[in-house]
């Protein structure tokens, strides 16, 4: 197969002959939002959405969850509108997980979503860009080490719309180009949405089978009934009646811990080790780095008391294959006769 393309080097490494070097500020101003009062916040849900980091995934792209509602009269001129794109320009996190990145407004019949302070919304004011490989561009992990090496803040972490309009990449000439990239990288990523929707739903079913069998001990009887509605015999324990046979333990009973293996590496360390195998902190994937210190299958539990999930549970992970640790999420395994899967099932 041949290539299209010579390549030139430039100040961002090698890029196509018929590719630039561009600016983000280049193509875009970006406006701040409007500073929504928290007194008019309220659960109850209503069409006035304020959007926040929160609702947007590691890595960009929009999140259809964790709303907040208001009830406050706000400018008009705060709308978003759909295809519209928001930068986040603080991360909660500490680790600037969703720094800078962005995410577009997705149609809704049901909702007016708004535009709050903590986003930056883009303003295009040139013709020589696709919207949608920019959107793609402002999602790169590149982009993110950028904005978030100059990022303020120790607890929240902070960039600017002046600091992202300096992010220089690299883009075809041609805007046709561009939106043929955009358009793969689109496609791709619905793939990837739906694969999660998957995940997210036979997660679901896992655990509601794990509840109804280990928990309610509604498992099946040598009739393939529940056992516990029809008649099975239980036995009293100090947790309350269990299946005769069962017995009461502790976590350290079924799982072997890992946690002594555990090496941080600092931000500056990893950019010196850029590699393949994935770097774990105590919610998801922080880096890639060159080499690996775990091969497996675990279980991964924060350790961090403030990092919880919507259930106010340490966020788990289940993980596989080759990667590195840092120090803030427990590093666990089954303890044969007992499973990975049985043991982040138990714990979540």
């Amino acid at each position: 197969m041949s290539c299209k393309y010579g390549f030139k080097v430039t100040e961002i490494g090698l890029i196509p002959d018929e590719w630039a070097v561009a600016k983000v500020g280049d193509f875009v101003d970006i406006k701040h939002g409007y500073a929504f009062k928290g007194k008019f916040f309220t659960e109850e849900e209503n069409e006035n959405v304020v959007l926040t980091p929160g609702n947007f995934h590691v890595g960009g792209g929009f999140k259809d969850d964790k709303f907040k509602f208001t009830t406050e009269d706000y400018p008009v001129d705060y709308i978003l509108k759909e295809n519209d794109i928001v930068v986040t320009m603080t991360d909660l996190s500490k680790k600037g997980d969703t720094l800078g990145y962005a995410a577009k407004i997705p149609r809704s019949r049901k909702r007016k979503y708004l535009h709050n302070q903590r986003l930056g919304l883009l303003k295009f004011n040139s013709d020589s860009i696709s919207s949608d490989f920019l959107h793609w561009v402002l999602r790169t992990k590149r982009y993110n080490w950028f904005v978030v090496g100059s990022a303020t803040g120790s607890t929240v972490k902070h960039t600017s719309p002046s600091r992202i309009k300096l992010y220089n990449f690299a883009c075809p000439i041609d805007v046709a180009e561009q939106q043929a990239v955009a358009d793969i990288l689109s496609t791709l990523d619905d793939k990837i949405e739906l694969n999660r929707q998957m995940n997210e739903t036979l997660e679901q079913i896992a655990q509601a089978i794990f509840k109804h069998w280990f928990i309610d001990f509604e498992f099946p009887d040598e009739n393939g009934e529940p056992y516990r509605s029809n008649g099975g015999e239980m036995v009293d324990s100090e947790l309350g009646e269990i299946p005769p046979g069962w017995e009461v333990g502790r976590i350290e009973d079924i799982a072997q811990i890992f946690d002594s293996k555990r090496i941080p590496l600092s931000k500056r360390e990893r950019e010196k080790r850029r590699g393949k195998f994935p770097y774990y902190g105590a919610t998801s994937i922080m880096d890639y780095i060159d080499d690996y210190i775990f091969d497996g299958t675990f279980t991964l539990m924060a350790e961090d008391g403030s990092v919880i999930d919507n259930n106010s549970y340490p966020v788990l992970q289940y993980v596989w294959g080759k990667f590195w640790v840092n120090n803030h999420t427990h590093v666990l395994q089954g303890k044969k006769p007992f499973s990975t899967e049985y043991l982040y099932l138990l714990l979540t």
